[in-house]
């Protein structure tokens, strides 16, 4: 998956109208992405965004663990959840 593919697959992700979208603001769009899926689906973990329906939370972390060894800060980050 090329790193275009990863930033539209992460863009057409319910989840990604909820999320900061830092991808348009970083500097490297990838870790960007990342964490602010990440973010979105923590705050769904914890009950503080309530509403999601579980298949897109579900869809938006298997997402995340499968690029996470394309993202350059996030490689060996520990999910909470």
């Amino acid at each position: 998956m090329t790193r275009e593919d990863i930033l539209l697959k992460g863009r057409t992700l319910a989840l990604y109208e909820l999320s900061e979208q830092a991808d348009l603001k970083e500097e490297d769009p990838i870790d960007g992405l990342w964490y602010s899926l990440y973010d979105v689906c923590k705050l769904v973990h914890y009950g503080i965004l309530e509403d999601v329906d579980e298949k897109d939370w579900q869809e938006t972390v298997s997402f995340l663990k499968d690029i996470q060894s394309m993202t350059t800060s996030y490689q060996n980050f520990k999910f909470e959840f």
